[in-house]
């Protein structure tokens, strides 16, 4: 999946349901991408990640 799609996608969710609380994402490069996390930030939504040190990388990208 490449970035825009998923920012697509995200944008397009929110639009249609609203902002959630918690978006939680894997730790690919989509998900990751400064871009990406610009939208969940900008939109107040809280990030929750999955896998090998998940909770050194979330707490690096919501500072």
């Amino acid at each position: 999946m490449e970035v825009d799609f998923c920012i697509s996608a995200l944008n397009e969710a929110i639009e249609k349901y609203g902002s959630p609380e918690i978006f939680n994402i894997d730790q690919g490069s989509q998900f990751t991408s400064d871009a990406f996390i610009d939208v969940l930030k900008s939109n107040g939504i809280q990030i929750s990640m999955d896998g090998k040190f998940a909770q050194y990388t979330a707490h690096r990208l919501i500072m």
